[in-house]
């Protein structure tokens, strides 16, 4: 059975879908039975607790969202395009069953009372909140043909995807203790697809009722990958992670917004670093797919105006065999005054440039200057700290959430029922079986067995200081925090310009549509730490980025030091 099939939940009135990496990307045999790899810490595991610790900080707040109860719906999608596409169908499947039982209950009562007018906004980036262009009825047609797309495609998509949902329900009756106020459930109101108008529906022939029990999805915090991404159904997306300067053009990315900045800066953060060390005779090589060849291309542009010469360029396959590694290296070194290797790569490529280094005997060769996707990752260069010593990475910047680490070393696994991998990924973390203390069998990937019995005593915090590796929080995690509360501030936003004196929900604002959510989401500005959240006409935030420099601090001990800063606000580079 496919591991992808694990959802974890908070529920909710209001529910939003989360699509995280949990697991590592399948091997190209397991891919055809969509069998993921090891749970992960950084990626996966920390953004789960991330997710729900943020989700029960809303609901506990009487302040945002008053009497309504904030859920959410977390996916994997292992890395992986076909699993995410799958997973993100799942999200579409929900939604449609939460339009079923609006439009079951919608037939017993009249349309004109459910569904009361809209509240005018102004235009924004061209449209109106509710998708339409003033000049011209091009959104219609795009969205007539969209949603034809999917009439006609939709079966043959979802037969090829488990419909196994047993595993699904288990874990919605886990609910962190809430304020009265927030956990008072309003009776009747169940709000139907986010997307879409609730025309679609005969109001006035009873439909029968959905059997699935409705999770009413109104945005997605997701995907990590660029290349996946939600656009068919007016679902909004906050994306955490993706960077492509592509999902900036609204013409095809209209209902996609990020918390983190475009390519565009991370590409002329980049030139600027070869520029300032005169860096003038280099190699590129880049991971085949939007992220890297996006990055390349812009990149490629700033290095012409920058006079900066390209000797070698090299595009590598995202699950290439060692082979492949092995020949770009070779190839990297046919050009003896090309020693520095701008790397536009994901991590797992990184990596394999890394061992193929150690398999030919290459370790002081290259230096290599590494975009975002390697970033200061632990598990990029674990194992290999001497080929990657003295490499340049760009960093996101990305503040540590100070509160989450308290929270997340109290997790206990006999107690930490919400979260259905993290019993996994305990036992792979000390090297044990929880089976004495639970009487549950956990299957591993590549059918590894624990002999060792946990006790029940051990912490997460033994790896701040006494166990390896060490504790890094996941560098993309403020991210994921921001991404949430501002669905909740445009949710809170919408509540209070649709609901007029009602606190909780009302009529007026189910269902919840799409467009008019991504336009409270575009508007809203917030502090978070000591920075401002907001967006730009193309639904992103300004770029800031920090320079690391991968050291020995002292022998046989590494770690990525900071060395400089780069912002959008004054497009040069400082070094401390």
């Amino acid at each position: 059975m496919s591991n992808t099939l694990q959802v974890a939940t908070i529920p909710g009135q209001l529910v939003i879908g989360a699509l995280f990496s949990i697991r590592e990307q399948p091997t190209l045999r397991a891919a055809q039975t969509r069998t993921c790899g090891e749970v992960r810490e950084q990626y996966g595991i920390h953004r789960v607790e991330a997710a729900f610790q943020t989700i029960d900080t809303i609901n506990n707040d009487a302040t945002i969202l008053p009497n309504i109860t904030l859920g959410i719906e977390i996916r994997d999608s292992c890395w992986y395009s076909a699993i995410a596409l799958e997973q993100s169908i799942e999200f579409i499947r929900d939604a449609m069953a939460a339009s079923e039982e609006k439009a079951y209950s919608s037939s017993v009562m009249s349309s004109s009372s459910f569904f009361g007018p809209a509240p005018n906004y102004p235009i924004l980036n061209g449209f109106d909140p509710y998708g339409n262009f003033p000049m011209d009825n091009h959104n219609n047609n795009h969205n007539q043909n969209s949603n034809q797309l999917f009439n006609n495609n939709h079966d043959d998509v979802l037969s090829d995807i488990n419909n196994d949902n047993n595993n699904f329900e288990h874990n919605h009756k886990q609910q962190t203790n809430l304020k009265t106020d927030k956990t008072q459930r309003i009776l009747g109101l169940f709000p139907a697809s986010p997307f879409g108008s609730p025309q679609r529906f005969n109001v006035s022939t009873p439909c029968p009722k959905a059997t699935k029990k409705a999770k009413n999805i109104v945005a997605v915090v997701g995907p990590a990958s660029s290349t996946n991404t939600i656009q068919l159904f007016n679902i909004p997306q906050i994306g955490y992670s993706a960077t492509s300067k592509e999902l900036s053009g609204k013409n095809f990315f209209k209902f996609f917004m990020r918390v983190v900045p475009s390519d565009h800066h991370q590409a002329q953060v980049v030139s600027s670093l070869f520029r300032f060390y005169n860096w003038t005779y280099i190699s590129v090589v880049y991971t085949d797919g939007s992220y890297g060849s996006g990055l390349m291309e812009i990149f490629k542009t700033n290095a012409q105006d920058s006079g900066i010469c390209i000797a070698y360029m090299e595009s590598i396959p995202p699950n290439g065999d060692d082979e492949i590694y092995d020949a770009v290296v070779q190839s990297l070194l046919a050009f003896k005054n090309a020693r520095v290797v701008a790397c536009f790569c994901e991590g797992s490529s990184v990596r394999a440039l890394l061992q193929a280094k150690r398999r030919l005997n290459l370790t002081t060769e290259f230096l290599l200057v590494g975009s975002d996707g390697w970033s200061d990752r632990p598990d990029v260069v674990k194992g290999y700290e001497k080929e990657a010593q003295g490499s340049l990475t760009v960093r996101i910047y990305s503040p540590v959430v100070e509160e989450f680490d308290d929270y997340y070393f109290k997790l206990n696994p006999l107690i930490n029922h919400r979260n259905p991998w993290f019993r996994e990924f305990w036992e792979a973390k000390f090297n044990c079986s929880l089976r004495n203390l639970t009487g549950q069998m956990i299957v591993h990937p590549n059918n590894i067995t624990f002999t060792k019995q946990c006790t029940g005593r051990e912490s997460l915090y033994d790896f701040v200081s006494r166990r390896k590796p060490r504790y890094k929080q996941d560098n993309k995690m403020s991210f994921v925090v921001k991404a949430i509360w501002t669905m909740a501030y445009g949710l809170h936003n919408m509540q209070k310009s649709i609901c007029k004196n009602v606190t909780g929900l009302c009529s007026e604002m189910l269902p919840v549509n799409g467009s008019i959510l991504l336009w409270h989401f575009n508007n809203v500005k917030f502090k978070w730490k000591n920075e401002l959240v907001e967006f730009d006409e193309n639904g992103d935030p300004p770029g800031r980025y920090d320079i690391m420099n991968y050291q020995e601090l002292k022998k046989g001990e590494f770690d990525y030091v900071q060395v400089g800063e780069w912002n959008s606000d004054e497009y040069t580079i400082g070094f401390g």
